[in-house]
């Protein structure tokens, strides 16, 4: 299951997904923002639904930059 913030990042989960299912396995997609805890319990019951359980959780809220080379990429980021 993948959990996305909102329709800006739908490109880009559902290109994770295609990944995913080429390697042979399920993948589930869910937009919502997790900040809101009925979202997150959503989120945990159609994950449960589709896959059973829950093996691993990964909470990754981060902001994502992209860079041309190691070179270019600040110290702080």
């Amino acid at each position: 299951m993948i959990a996305y913030l909102d329709e800006s990042e739908d490109e880009d989960a559902r290109e994770t997904q295609r990944l995913v299912a080429e390697a042979g396995r399920a993948c589930e997609l869910f937009r919502g923002d997790l900040a809101d805890p009925e979202n997150c319990r959503e989120l945990v019951r159609r994950t449960v639904k589709a896959f059973g359980r829950i093996d691993v959780l990964v909470n990754n809220a981060a902001h994502q930059m992209s860079f041309q080379s190691l070179e270019e990429i600040p110290a702080d980021e």
